[in-house]
C-alpha cells in the first residue's frame, strides 16, 4: 500500500487567527501536542502502508524538514513533491503530480492534509476492496461542504452547488484507490485537470463509479472534522483526546 497526504494549500481562511506564515501548511497544526501530519504517518505505518508521499506547495521547505524528522522517527520511506503552482491550482493537481510519480500499481490511501480523524476509520478503509470514499451522511451540512448524491451505489451527482436536501453527505477526504484503478485513475484527473485547472480530485470518483463498483464507507459515530475556519480548528481541540484514544497509546 502506498500514502499519499495532499498538503500544499495555504490555509487562507485561517490566517486572520493563526500565523500560518511561520507554522506553514494545514497539516503542519499542531493539536495536543502533535501535529496532523505525524497522525497520519503513524496511522499509514500502523496499517501496513510501505511508501508516502507527500505533495507540498505552500511555505515547502518547512514541511520537507518536519517530514524528514518523522521519516527517520516511523522508519518509513516518505517523499516530498513540490506543487510549484499550488496557489493557482487545486487537490485535483496535488494528485495527478502525486500519482505521475508512481511506475507501478498499488493500492492507494488518499488523505487531505487537513482532516483530523479517528484512527478507526483508515482502519477500517484500508481493508475494504476496490476503490472506496468515506462518507459522512449523518454531519449537519453547509453550503461549503463537499456533498454527493449516491443512486443505485453510483455517484450521481457531486460538488458543493448540490442542495443539502438532495444529497446523501459529504465526503471527508479519506478515500482508497484500488491497485486495479491507479493508472485509469491518473488519466481520468488528467482529464479533469485539464478541461478545469483548479478543480477538486474528488470528481474522478464520479466518473470511476459509473464504470466500475466502488465502494462507500459510512462513518457511525466516529469522529472528525476538516479544518478550514478557526471554528473547525476549535472543534477538532475539543475532540483531540477521544480520537486519539486509539491511536498513540502503543507507541
Amino acid at each position: 500500500m502506498i500514502g499519499i497526504i495532499l498538503a500544499a494549500g495555504q490555509g487562507t481562511r485561517l490566517r486572520d487567527y493563526i500565523d500560518m506564515d511561520n507554522i506553514g501548511t494545514k497539516c503542519l497544526l499542531k493539536i495536543d501536542n502533535k501535529t496532523l501530519i505525524e497522525r497520519m504517518i503513524f496511522d499509514f505505518k500502523k496499517i501496513g502502508v510501505i511508501k508516502i508521499i507527500v505533495v507540498c506547495g505552500f511555505k515547502r521547505q518547512l514541511l520537507v524538514n518536519f517530514v524528514k524528522e518523522l521519516e527517520y522517527k516511523y522508519c518509513i520511506e516518505i517523499e516530498t513533491i513540490n506543487n510549484p503552482i499550488y496557489d493557482k491550482s487545486n487537490t485535483g493537481y496535488s494528485l495527478f503530480l502525486a500519482l505521475k510519480e508512481l511506475d507501478m500499481a498499488d493500492d492507494i490511501i488518499v488523505i487531505n492534509g487537513d482532516v483530523l480523524y479517528e484512527f478507526s476509520i483508515i482502519n477500517s478503509l484500508h481493508q475494504l476492496p476496490n476503490t472506496c470514499m468515506v462518507i459522512d451522511a449523518d454531519k449537519k451540512l453547509t453550503d461549503e461542504s463537499f456533498k454527493l448524491k449516491l443512486k443505485n451505489n453510483k455517484i450521481e451527482k457531486m460538488g458543493k452547488t448540490i442542495q443539502i436536501s438532495d444529497s446523501t453527505g459529504e465526503f471527508i477526504g479519506l478515500s482508497k484507490i484500488s491497485e486495479k484503478h491507479v493508472f485509469e485513475t491518473r488519466e481520468i484527473l488528467e482529464n479533469i485537470i485539464n478541461r478545469k485547472f483548479t478543480e477538486y480530485y474528488d470528481l474522478m470518483f464520479q466518473e470511476l463509479s459509473n464504470r466500475y463498483i466502488i465502494n462507500f464507507y459510512f462513518i457511525q459515530n466516529q469522529k472528525w472534522t476538516e479544518i478550514d475556519t478557526i471554528e473547525d480548528f476549535n472543534y477538532a481541540v475539543s475532540i483531540s483526546t477521544q480520537i486519539d484514544e486509539d491511536r498513540f497509546h502503543e507507541e
